[in-house]
């Protein structure tokens, strides 16, 4: 923050709005929001269980690859979403 404040006081840069520049803003709002509720679940719960639940998070881009950009998974690929969704439920339970 410190060095956004001498920049934006002293370099003077022009930004445009553009849609480049909203997406940044959104994906900065997005990982921010991402952190603060990651620590909110190390705050409520217990670490043991709380990491490697957040550590599943490409299984959400597989699936949306596949329901979205209709990208065929393999048997093997398959196998190991279902064996991930499978250590989330066990994990949550214990």
């Amino acid at each position: 923050m410190i060095f956004l404040t001498f920049f934006f006081v002293f370099g003077k840069p022009t930004v445009a709005f553009n849609m480049q520049t909203a997406t940044a803003m959104l994906v900065g709002v997005l990982g921010v929001s991402a952190s603060m509720t990651f620590y909110y679940a190390l705050e409520r719960g217990k670490v043991s269980i709380v990491v490697p639940l957040t550590a599943m998070y490409p299984i959400v881009t597989v699936v949306l690859a596949a329901v979205i950009l209709k990208e065929e998974l393999s048997l093997t690929q398959g196998v190991g979403v279902l064996l991930a969704i499978v250590a989330v439920l066990l994990i949550s339970i214990g």
